[in-house]
């Protein structure tokens, strides 16, 4: 990228980072998941690698009805004593390919450490390209790997790091196709990697399509007409949208309809709305004040440099600025509808 501020002292200051915080991810690696999320997450994914779907059996449920499971696995459908995981299947996809790849059942444990040291490569691009400074990058780095919830979510099996890498990740490459003049078929690529990201990316979380708005807004701010005119966006865009398209068909098919997840009632959640704005600010069910909840991880993550976020916001481009700062108020805002307080 022209006029990006290259530091040797700076990559080796990443290499250290992703070794040591790679190092100790793996040795803390927790190989006996005791939470039903984590659980259901490991066992989906080893029923994948073994070409069972995503599903839990019990020979008990023949004799007393469907009530032996995991509780991860609370999807029925009709005429089927299995039990269907939950959640989205692009996480339990990651966790089986790493049982196919190495043939070692143990290294499903092993995912999320290694997606949180690559989540430390992709923040050190994205900071370097939005900053044009590799400094800026490593600065991005220390922030994430020195927060103690990236070290909680760092050693188990959570969908949040690798969700986390796979976004980071697709944004850079749609930033490097289009801020930089390179040979079409290179930015094709670029495109094409990073659409393909960004919508696996939704079926890890689907929270995930808050990132789309931002990136809308992003394109926007970078258009430049000559530019577009030659490099148009198409194949990362149309990925995208693919990946948006298939959100309410994986919920027609898996769900039994295209507005149906599993915090729908028809699947056993609770008798009350999953997600409302008076939850931000007000009681839910599950005690709510979600937005509050949320700063106070925030807080408690960033105590003091968190009062330094919108300076940084305002010393960034404005088309940058719209993109870093989019993306996580976009999560906030979305989260904190959600019934259960952050």
């Amino acid at each position: 990228m022209k006029g990006r501020q290259q530091s040797p002292v700076a990559r080796g200051g990443l290499v250290a980072s992703v070794v040591l915080v790679g190092v100790a991810f793996f040795l803390l690696a927790q190989t006996l998941p005791s939470i039903s999320d984590t659980i259901g997450y490991v066992y989906a994914g080893q029923r994948l690698a073994s070409g069972q779907g995503l599903t839990y059996a019990d020979e008990n449920n023949r004799l007393a009805s469907p009530y032996f499971s995991l509780y991860a696995f609370q999807i029925r459908r009709a005429d089927d004593l299995r039990m269907y995981l939950g959640f989205p299947p692009g996480f339990p996809i990651l966790l089986a390919g790493a049982i196919g790849l190495t043939g070692q059942p143990k290294a499903i444990h092993y995912v999320v450490p290694l997606m949180a040291a690559l989540g430390l490569v992709a923040t050190f691009c994205l900071g370097t390209l939005v900053s044009k400074s590799e400094w800026t990058g490593l600065w991005a780095v220390a922030l994430l790997a020195l927060a103690p919830i990236y070290w909680e979510y760092g050693t188990a099996s959570w969908s949040e790091i690798p969700s986390l890498t796979f976004v980071t990740a697709g944004v850079c490459c749609h930033i490097l196709s289009r801020t930089k003049k390179r040979p079409r078929w290179q930015a094709t690529v670029l495109q094409i990697c990073g659409g393909a990201l960004i919508s696996f990316s939704f079926f890890i979380r689907y929270a995930n399509v808050i990132v789309v708005p931002a990136l809308l807004v992003c394109e926007v701010a970078m258009a430049d007409r000559q530019r577009l005119k030659e490099r148009r966006g198409w194949p990362f865009w149309g990925l995208v949208a693919l990946g948006l398209a298939a959100i309410p068909l994986f919920n027609q098919l898996y769900y039994g309809g295209a507005l149906l997840t599993s915090y729908s009632p028809e699947h056993g959640w609770y008798p009350w709305s999953a997600f409302s704005p008076s939850y931000a600010l007000g009681p839910s069910p599950a005690n709510g004040y979600s937005l509050i909840e949320a700063l106070k991880t925030l807080w408690d993550n960033y105590p003091g440099l968190l009062l330094a976020v919108p300076m940084g916001w305002l010393l960034l481009a404005r088309r940058w600025t719209q993109l870093i700062a989019g993306v996580p108020l976009g999560m906030m805002a979305l989260y904190s509808f959600y019934a259960f307080p952050q």
